[in-house]
């Protein structure tokens, strides 16, 4: 079967199965075992980085090596033993030093990619079993749900409250809503709702796809076969060195040959005597020594930023990093945390600032600049109590002290900025009950709980409402303050909203909570509840920057380095984000600093490198831009860095005179194609 140019998301599902022989109750083991034959492992096309004697061999070659080889060459010819022993002997200490730092490596690059096994639910022959993900082959049938990464690329056929999050392939750092809805062409830049692509993974809900690709034939596979095409380049240390060897092996040929000339024609010598001194002088003018030292002094910088838990692939990219004058950096999870963060919440008519990013429980809460405790604002604590009851996420604080997090960015950051305020999920559940569940509907744009708070004397019902919060808003009659329910009049609303305006103009979701008391009688939630609500508030949510960023970003302007922002995600993310860490100063206008990839996709290279001089970030851009802007870059005459973590980024990581990808955090396609990793 040919399955590579076919587009899936725009057929049926009963055409998807027709084309690719398989059903709803998957393949047969034997037909399984047929398909792994003809279309391979489901794995990405690694380097072949060869064994260890290739690795070696690639310690000499170098121009100032081979210069040295002959020099050796000509002091043995000429019996001068210890000469050529001495350059000998440096020569292969220097290629040792090169090999085992490489060596070393190269092992704890593939210690991280082999760090999980992933396994794949999979249906064959109608029954559900756990394979690895590498046996998978076009036709399966795979179950995901909440907290999988998608083990290959799938046609949807089954999908409920699925949300995906696909910062990874596309640098957008929101979460994106699936479906099994026939979808039209297939575009680079986005990805079509009925499609789940390997190495994005599943925030919440449940989905049953159909494997369609594997291996190199997925998108990401696609991605990593386009940077094999581009072709290695020297390191910027490396061509100097290579310069500085020309050069001194002219200078050195010049003055052997002005000594020769000088002695036999001016001072009468004999030949054989001038010339063997003019070898011997050009032999001389070789500094043997030189390999040996830079070597060690790379190996010194290279054993320094290992402690700092940064893994140097090539030595000389020791030296690159400290001239590069431009680094273009990715946003999503390079310089944020890719965990959406609550930053502000409004609740009974006050607005407060939560302090803390990620995945940490330290932050206070302030109001007007003055930290409080959030148990002495009821309204507050409803809110937050509320946000927890509608969410199907899980936050865990694990032995080590750390928190480990599935389900939705946004409802992992409600329940982190709870559990700041003391309030615990495992406690507020304890002393209710769930009687139904509503997940998020597209149409409608919220979720809900039917939530029981009473005793069976005194039953108490309300359900809890989270969504959008101008949806929630519009149907709410009524509003907490001071802890009582207050009819809402037209005034009130008008303030609630911009308020929430003036929080998504600083790029931040916003994300409603209401309730509504409801029969001790009713079990079940419909849309018709939807009406007549009490307006809790809302929560404003980001993706905040790591630490340390902003500090970053300044040195690099002290120390002369440009640092543009080259993101697939939304101009307003980009800016806001770019702002926090001073990229552009908060009072200065955007125009001509910020430009999209739908400003430039007609632009001739001549324009781009134009509007490279004035541009900070570049926003909505494509892997194939982010590599067009790195190589425009390089023939301004620059040095280019290159950070990033995603598959997006990968063919700029590989194109940059030095490419620095996330050990932890970052794609197994983005690590091969650096030059360090940060662990």
């Amino acid at each position: 079967m040919r399955l590579e140019k076919t587009n899936f998301a725009s057929l049926s599902k009963e055409e998807v199965f027709e084309k690719i022989q398989t059903s709803y109750k998957g393949l047969s083991v034997e037909e399984a075992s047929k398909r792994i034959k003809e279309y391979g492992k489901n794995e990405l096309p690694k380097k072949k980085r060869g064994g260890w004697l290739l690795l070696f061999l690639r310690q000499f070659h170098s121009v100032l090596i081979y210069i040295l080889f002959i020099a050796a060459f000509i002091s043995w010819k000429f019996e001068h033993f210890i000469d050529a022993y001495v350059i000998l002997v440096i020569v292969f200490v220097n290629a040792i030093i090169g090999f085992f730092q490489r060596w070393r490596a190269e092992k704890i690059l593939e210690a991280l990619e082999n760090m999980i096994t992933v396994y794949a639910r999979v249906v064959r022959s109608g029954i559900e079993v756990l394979v690895e993900a590498g046996s998978l082959v076009p036709g399966d049938v795979v179950i995901v749900e909440a907290g999988d990464n998608a083990p290959a690329d799938l046609r949807l056929i089954e999908a409920e409250n699925l949300r995906s999050n696909e910062a990874s392939l596309t640098g957008e750092s929101l979460p994106v809503e699936k479906n099994t809805k026939i979808s039209g062409e297939m575009k680079e830049e986005g990805s079509p709702a009925n499609m789940l692509f390997m190495g994005t993974s599943v925030l919440s809900g449940y989905a049953k796809g159909i494997v369609v690709a594997t291996g190199s034939s997925t998108r990401i596979g696609g991605i990593a076969e386009e940077i094999k095409k581009i072709k290695y380049q020297k390191s910027h240390f490396e061509k100097k060195v290579d310069e500085l060897a020309i050069q001194m092996g002219i200078v050195a040929f010049i003055g052997a040959f002005a000594t020769f000339l000088i002695g036999f024609f001016l001072k009468g010598l004999e030949f054989f005597d001038i010339f063997l001194f003019s070898v011997a002088s050009l032999v001389a003018g070789v500094p043997e020594g030189l390999p040996a030292v830079m070597t060690i002094v790379l190996a010194i910088g290279a054993s320094r930023m290992a402690k700092n838990n940064a893994i140097i692939k090539h030595l000389p990219s020791v030296e690159t990093l400290g001239v590069a004058n431009v680094i273009c950096t990715d946003k999503t999870g390079t310089l944020t945390k890719n965990i959406l963060t609550v930053k502000k919440i409004f609740a009974g008519s006050k607005l407060f600032d939560v302090s803390g990013t990620g995945m940490d429980l330290s932050g206070n809460f302030s109001l007007n600049g003055t930290n409080v405790l959030p148990k002495y604002y009821s309204d507050l604590d409803d809110l937050l109590e509320g946000g927890v009851f509608v969410s199907d996420a899980s936050v865990q604080l694990n032995n080590d002290g750390e928190l480990s997090s599935v389900g939705e960015p946004v409802e992992i950051g409600i329940e982190i900025a709870a559990l700041k305020s003391g309030i615990k999920k495992d406690d507020i559940f304890g002393k209710v009950n769930v009687l139904d569940k509503m997940p998020f509907d597209t149409r409608y744009k919220y979720k809900a709980s039917l939530i029981n708070s009473g005793t069976e004397s005194k039953p108490k019902n309300k359900i809890y409402f989270s969504g959008a919060f101008e949806v929630l808003l519009e149907r709410s009659e009524y509003s907490l303050v001071n802890g009582k329910i207050e009819k809402l009049n037209d005034k009130e609303k008008d303030d609630i909203f911009n308020n929430a305006l003036d929080v998504a103009s600083l790029a931040m979701k916003v994300v409603g909570v209401a309730f509504k008391n409801v029969s001790d009688n009713k079990n079940d939630i419909v849309n018709d509840d939807l009406s007549d609500l009490v307006f809790l508030g809302f929560f404003g949510m980001i993706d905040p920057p790591k630490e340390n960023v902003k500090e970053s970003i300044k040195r690099c302007g002290t120390a002369g380095v440009r640092v543009l922002m080259l993101t697939g995600d939304h101009k307003e993310t980009a800016v806001a984000i770019a702002k926090d860490i001073g990229m552009i100063p908060k009072e200065v206008h955007e125009e001509g600093r910020v430009v999209t990839e739908s400003s430039i996709r007609d632009t001739s290279d001549q324009d781009l490198k134009k509007l490279l001089e004035k541009a900070v970030i570049f926003a909505r851009v494509t892997p194939e831009t982010k590599l067009r802007i790195a190589k425009l870059l390089q023939e301004e005459g620059n040095v280019v860095a290159m950070t990033g973590d995603g598959i997006n980024d990968a063919p700029a990581l590989k194109q940059a005179h030095i490419g620095v990808s996330m050990g932890v955090r970052g794609t197994d396609v983005a690590k091969e194609a650096s030059d360090i990793i940060l662990r």
